[in-house]
């Protein structure tokens, strides 16, 4: 494990030990599985998306991928997609779903809003698929590296 990750994870558990004490959130079991769910929703969400975006190179011959984009998209995480127009929020809700990573599991806890639940696991699971489909088809495309 790399230097950097273990000072994310430390500094991660300080900021959430410190929110806990300030936040109105009760920690109960079944917020703790809430979030949890809500992780590994967020991971799988984060993985079809690469997925998705590395396919790419199996159809194309150049160095063009929308890894870069992808990668860049991660930082929108960061905030509220309140901030954004209309137009991003529908996005980054439904086309590059980055909301269901950070945005939208705070909004359950915060404001207690618990239909998100639902769309979290199907988005998710969306972007597997759709991750995994990219993916197979890219395979029938690919010609390999020697000639």
């Amino acid at each position: 494990m790399r230097s950097e990750s273990i000072e994310q994870i430390f500094l991660g558990s300080i900021l959430l030990v410190y929110s806990a004490t300030q936040l109105t959130v009760e920690i109960n079991f079944r917020n703790i599985l809430t979030a949890l769910y809500f992780v590994a929703c967020g991971a799988a969400v984060l993985g079809g998306l690469s997925l998705f975006s590395s396919s790419f190179l199996f159809f194309t011959q150049g160095a063009f991928t929308p890894i870069n984009f992808i990668s860049e998209l991660r930082e929108y995480t960061k905030y509220p997609i309140e901030i954004f127009g209309k137009g991003l929020q529908f996005v980054f809700t439904w086309l590059i779903p980055i909301g269901y990573v950070s945005y939208y599991p705070s909004i359950f806890f915060l404001r207690n809003q618990s239909n998100i639940c639902l769309y979290s696991g199907l988005v998710a699971l969306t972007s597997l698929l759709l991750g995994y489909v990219v993916f197979n088809i890219g395979l029938r495309f690919y010609e390999g590296v020697s000639a």
